[in-house]
């Protein structure tokens, strides 16, 4: 998800720091879009959420369903966080001196390309630049000795791609942040109107591990 929607034949060069890098013979910029994958798991089950909601039968099971998906979703903006791992794809128009990718927690970086001078995308090798994963949110930096390569400057020209999350399991979810998406279930399901907002007591929950500003 991480690369142009064409699929161009691919070719090794040197890159502008004279590290080996994987070029692709292709002049367009990628998708402004940000790709990420779907969780396949959800953080909460659904008969957590009835148990909670106090709910038997299936009747409401669609829209049970329904607001879970919702509630992740607001916690995760929120907090600008994943909470089952999954690929991220974060986009630059120009190197920053630190590359922070949006989403925490970071886990790992998966590739970084670019395109160079002559409209080519390259794959930048992953010994030309250090991870901190123990930091948050975290950070990707030159290696010791290194720089970031030369681009052309186009729009979302540098691409990103990583990995962010607790964990494949919902059990390495920590549990306030389950616990907040229940009550923001509790309170859509009884409060339609509501729908959307975050409540104080989710709020509380999830304030004190919220990244904001990045």
């Amino acid at each position: 998800m991480g690369t142009p929607s064409s699929s161009p034949s691919q070719s090794f060069s040197s890159s502008a720091s004279g590290s080996p890098s994987t070029s692709t013979s292709a002049s367009a910029t990628p998708s402004a879009s940000p790709s990420v994958e779907r969780d396949e798991e959800q953080v909460v089950t659904l008969a957590e959420a009835k148990a909670m909601l106090h709910v038997s039968g299936t009747d409401h099971d669609a829209r049970i369903d329904a607001l879970i998906d919702a509630a992740t979703s607001r916690a995760q903006n929120y907090q600008v966080r994943k909470y089952i791992t999954q690929t991220c794809v974060s986009y630059f128009d120009a190197w920053p001196l630190v590359i922070r990718p949006r989403w925490s927690p970071l886990v790992q970086v998966t590739s970084i390309q670019y395109i160079d001078g002559g409209g080519v995308l390259q794959t930048l090798a992953a010994d030309r630049y250090d991870v901190d994963t123990d930091r948050e949110p975290g950070r990707v930096v030159p290696a010791y000795n290194c720089s970031w390569p030369s681009i052309r400057g186009d729009m979302n020209g540098i691409i990103v791609t990583y990995t962010a999350g607790y964990g494949s399991d919902a059990d390495d979810v920590p549990p306030e942040f389950r616990h907040a998406i229940l009550l923001m279930v509790y309170d859509w399901f009884f409060n339609p109107d509501r729908e959307g907002d975050l409540p104080r007591s989710a709020q509380a929950l999830l304030g004190f591990e919220r990244m904001g500003g990045v």
